[in-house]
């Protein structure tokens, strides 16, 4: 009797490991399915993209993103030993691949879903405003050092021959500093102030402090919600607190057509999210009663207008104003008054040209990317009277051509 159990247990030992080895075997074979058919589709995947890659033509420029994409680089052996090849040719495919808008909106809708509130450096703060959050390493670096020293000693040259209240330096903290009562709870950014009042401290009087002037107002709409821009209003405000202690009679408000040019603005932090923004207002200040003659570039264009209507149609609108960046642009008012100004500056200061420009004889609009004359030889060529240098902070600090002000 013994013998039969014992032939019964060995039977159903044996019975159940066949059932576990088989077991085994259909989830050993389930799992090598599930890696051929995952490897099968990464595979058509890929050379669907691939396809598609190879048979769409080149975007040479993105209205989006307001910038010239990337081209597919030229292959040499030098330039492939070197590495420069290789990550060229990742660029280009950064740039030109498929649906990239899309995908680059998808992967925003998906942090924003997992309830992020920074995303590329780009703040998701209350009513609708995004504001763009430069790190504290963009006034740290050597370029900002040396942008630091060349402003000083540009201003404390000048103030010599044309004396202190004929040279401003203004240099505009942006949204992340002025609202940031927008700010959502636990949101943090490096605070411009520092590196401005380093700067501040060695101009003295030259310094024109903006920020005093703004932060009062910051419930108000004197930066765009979608774009890295002041307004035209908050411009405006900067632009009084300039004429404070000088020998300039400011044009107010009242004497000023504002014109709203467009109402559906979606500015350069738009172009980084990608995604539904509320657009924004762009208004223009003329002062009234008031004619001018502008010469851009040296004679390449005349005319009467601050403006050039046709960016109203892309996507770059704010360079509406002065149609850009001109390197130089030499305005003539109806006074003659002998005073002649000088402007130095980053495109903050387009929408508001106007303005300044109505109290002078001569203004002129230097933007240093674009401008190649040497700036002592011009300013003693053109007569200049007064000098204003006007940045935003980041743009200042980052600009490799302010130092040219040496």
């Amino acid at each position: 009797m013994e013998d039969k159990r014992q032939n019964i247990s060995d039977l159903e030992k044996i019975k159940d490991n066949n059932e576990n080895g088989n077991t085994n075997s259909n989830k050993s074979n389930t799992g090598k399915i599930c890696s051929i058919v995952t490897v099968l589709v990464f595979v058509m995947m890929l050379s669907f993209f691939t396809i598609i890659s190879m048979l769409k033509p080149d975007t040479g420029y993105s209205d989006t993103e307001n910038r010239v994409l990337k081209s597919k680089p030229e292959f040499s052996m030098d330039t492939l030993i070197k590495g420069e090849y290789t990550s060229a040719y990742q660029e280009y495919v950064r740039d030109q691949f498929p649906w990239r808008k899309d995908f680059v909106r998808l992967k925003n809708y998906c942090e924003i879903a997992m309830g992020k509130s920074n995303i590329k450096d780009v703040l998701l703060c209350s009513d609708d405003y995004y504001i763009e959050s430069h790190p504290r390493s963009n006034y740290e670096s050597e370029i900002a050092n040396i942008n630091k020293e060349a402003v000083v000693e540009f201003s404390g040259r000048y103030v010599e021959s044309l004396g202190e209240g004929h040279v401003s330096v203004m240099l505009v903290p942006t949204a992340q500093t002025v609202l940031n009562n927008r700010f959502k709870s636990g949101m943090v950014a490096y605070d411009q102030r520092d590196y401005i009042d380093s700067i501040a401290s060695q101009l003295g009087q030259t310094y024109v402090n903006v920020y005093d002037t703004l932060k009062p107002h910051d419930l108000e709409y004197i930066y765009y919600r979608t774009d890295h821009h002041w307004t035209t209003y908050g411009a405006y405000l900067a632009y009084l607190k300039w004429t404070e202690g000088r020998d300039i009679e400011p044009v107010t408000e009242d004497s000023i057509d504002k014109i709203e040019v467009t109402t559906d603005f979606l500015g350069t932090v738009n172009s980084k999210l990608n995604i539904p923004m509320e657009t924004d207002t762009i208004t223009q200040y003329i002062p009234r009663d008031v004619s001018f003659l502008l010469n851009y570039n040296m004679g390449m264009k005349k005319t009467k207008s601050f403006v050039d209507e046709t960016f109203l149609d892309g996507k770059d609108k704010y360079s509406y104003f002065l149609g850009g960046n001109p390197g130089l642009v030499d305005i003539t008012s109806e006074f003659n008054n002998d005073k002649k100004l000088l402007i130095i500056k980053d495109s903050y200061a387009n929408c508001i040209v106007p303005v300044y420009a109505a109290t002078f004889e001569k203004t002129y609009v230097v933007d240093l990317r674009y401008f190649n004359m040497d700036m002592d030889e011009f300013i003693e060529e053109y007569g200049i009277t007064d000098i204003l240098v006007m940045y935003n902070i980041d743009s200042f600090a980052t600009d490799k051509y302010v130092k040219r002000l040496k």
